[in-house]
């Protein structure tokens, strides 16, 4: 396994109260030469060796499932990256929509008809914000 740290689940701390301090000190010690060096350990007792083998299977789909979803997260950025538009493209669009806004305002008073009274600030954040007059 060879990680930096693993998971400790509530099943494992059920099988290490069901023993004596000894077998329990044999097996985390196993676990942790496991976990850290990615060593498995070969243990005398039997108790302590099942229990290990279990553990160790626990420990070892946890990675896996670690894997898949770090692998799955890459490909989740990758399609976000590719379906969504640059900022470049929302600025040129809200600098678009506020054109679009402008000129019906300009052929609203040409026509005669109400002129919205609106103004655009810059925000710092690059944003439009529409204040009414």
């Amino acid at each position: 396994m060879k990680e930096n740290s693993f998971k400790f689940r509530e099943s494992f701390g059920r099988a290490f109260l069901s023993m004596p301090d000894k077998q329990a000190g044999k097996l985390i010690k196993a676990l942790c030469i496991y976990a850290f060096r990615g060593k498995p350990v070969e243990c005398k007792d039997s108790t302590v060796q099942s229990s290990f083998i279990l553990i160790k299977t626990a420990m070892d789909a946890d990675e896996k499932d670690r894997e898949n979803g770090r692998k799955g997260g890459l490909i989740s950025a990758e399609q976000i990256k590719r379906t969504q538009p640059s900022s470049d493209v929302l600025t040129d669009l809200n600098k678009q929509r506020i054109i679009y806004e402008s000129a019906a305002e300009l052929f609203s008073v040409l026509l005669g008809e109400e002129k919205p009274a609106k103004n655009y600030e810059r925000k710092k954040r690059g944003r439009y914000n529409e204040t009414f007059i």
